[in-house]
């Protein structure tokens, strides 16, 4: 990318398959020197097979043999452990892949099914059968998108909707497009699904570019919830809801080589070099990246800002890049559905210039003030803290840097407090049944105290909460993620008979 991109944006609804009037500019990449741009530590001699980015520059790197890294939003890095019980198996290694689940606790898809990276931890996800040898997963709006050799499965609440699809067990990526549609990557070809809810669900193929034809397609992703972009042999490709615009680049340069996406922006690799696109203009960030044509090169970004990067290069490295030096927070991620009210939160100031103080907004009251080091939102600038009278609903975090000269920088995190069962939990109907099965067995024998009854357990709400949210209780297992939202959601709801 020595000189000019040529900017070919075909202006052409996406409903439409037509003729597209052209329109040819051309534009110069802007250098830009990132604000980090430094290779992760990984184990000697080890090589990374997947890479991960969460949307508030967190990150995850599966290597080879099976471990996973994870790396924070200061580049640091730590080996995460399986959960107690859950041997790895075998088939584990390598990982594949990473899918977006939730913000913050993605899949890893393995040859024999998929790994939950949860809590810090990672733990085998339960699977049906059908899944259990995943080649890609996407989120379908409130649903979830699977690609096996068999063919592709769409969950519909607790059923699942087989879609005929020919050579399924070539599908290479799935990719969230809008709000029920996904684009599936088959061998070099890019199609176009919707899934329409109903009594039979509906299904229809699309054209994933109406108007262009991209040609053999090497990488997808997704750049926002309205847009995708597509490195093919005829340049990058970007999708939006109005237009479609194609980037060609200079007979040199040869054909992109892989493609990631959020925030807003595409991260594009090309002829050696690591761009950045919104659409509009384009940045030069890194050279002499060993992207390559080969299948192993990977580009995650973070959903919210577009700015954090973890680009996997052909030869099993990994570069962290950081494009922006801006007000940032790691934690609770917008757009979470929180079932606990112990969450984690901290500011990421800009690496160059530390605040004067940063406060933190709880639905427009003042929670806490850090006016140093560490940043987070807890005593004494810890991460985790608890809010055991949040209410259940929409709540707002406003995290404010104030910097010398008067300057504000802001980072807004939205989440929800929910009950897992759309309810506050009711002690017969919900917490009985837990009880029974992982706790009786102590509490309701003489072994420990007695609990078998609303009067008692009710009496002693607060410690039941505290003690199976801090893992302490049950004392050999750990309970389920359900099974303690019910739990912490029955209390905070006043703990209803």
């Amino acid at each position: 990318m020595r000189t000019l991109l040529a900017c070919v944006a075909a202006l052409v609804s996406t409903a439409c398959a037509g003729s597209a009037a052209i329109e040819r500019s051309a534009v110069s990449p802007e250098a830009r020197r990132p604000v980090v741009a430094e290779r992760v530590a990984l184990p000697a001699g080890s090589q990374a097979t997947a890479v991960w980015v969460g949307p508030r520059g967190e990150g995850l790197v599966a290597l080879r043999d099976g471990r996973v890294l994870s790396v924070d939003a200061r580049g640091r890095v730590r080996a995460l452990d399986r959960f107690p019980g859950d041997a790895p198996s075998p088939d584990d290694a390598p990982i594949a892949s990473f899918a977006a689940r939730r913000a913050a606790s993605p899949l890893a898809l393995v040859p024999d099914g998929a790994l939950l990276v949860d809590r810090g931890m990672v733990r085998r996800a339960p699977l049906p059968a059908f899944l259990r040898s995943a080649r890609a997963f996407s989120s379908l709006g409130a649903e979830a998108l699977w690609a096996t050799p068999a063919g592709l499965y769409a969950s519909q609440g607790d059923t699942w909707l087989a879609i005929d699809l020919a050579a399924p067990q070539d599908v290479l990526e799935l990719v969230p497009f809008g709000a029920r549609d996904a684009w599936v990557l088959v061998g070099p070809e890019l199609r176009r699904l919707r899934v329409d809810k109903g009594t039979p669900a509906r299904v229809t193929w699309l054209d994933a570019t109406p108007g262009v034809d991209v040609g053999r397609v090497r990488s997808i992703a997704r750049v926002d919830a309205d847009r995708g972009v597509i490195a093919s042999a005829e340049g990058v490709t970007l999708v939006g809801p109005s237009a479609v615009r194609v980037f060609h680049g200079e007979p040199n340069d040869g054909v992109p080589d892989v493609v990631g996406g959020g925030g807003g922006w595409a991260w594009v690799g090309w002829a050696g070099q690591l761009l950045r696109t919104d659409g509009e203009r384009w940045e030069s960030l890194v050279g002499q990246v060993p992207f390559g044509a080969g299948s192993r090169a990977r580009i995650a970004v973070d959903d919210a800002s577009g700015a954090v990067a973890l680009v996997l290069d052909a030869i099993g490295g990994v570069l962290r890049v950081v494009a922006e030096e801006t007000m940032r927070s790691s934690g609770v991620s917008g757009g979470d559905v929180v079932l606990d009210t112990r969450l984690e939160l901290e500011a990421l100031p800009p690496l160059r210039e530390a605040p004067d103080a940063i406060d933190f907004v709880l639905d427009g009251v003042t929670l806490a003030t850090r006016k140093e080091a560490p940043w987070g939102w807890a005593r004494d600038g810890a991460r985790a803290r608890d809010l055991p009278a949040l209410a259940f609903g929409a709540h707002r975090v406003d995290v404010i840097g104030r910097f010398r000269g008067g300057e504000t920088k802001t980072q807004t995190v939205r989440f929800e407090y929910a009950s897992p069962l759309g309810r506050v939990p009711l002690y017969g109907a919900d917490v009985v049944p837990i009880f029974a099965s992982h706790c009786a067995r102590c509490h309701a024998n003489g072994v420990a105290r007695d609990l078998s009854s609303y009067a008692a357990l009710s009496a002693q709400a607060a410690l039941v909460r505290a003690s199976v949210r801090e893992a302490r209780m049950p004392p050999d297992i750990l309970l389920d993620r359900t099974s303690v939202a019910i739990l912490t959601a029955w209390v905070d709801g006043n703990a209803p008979k």
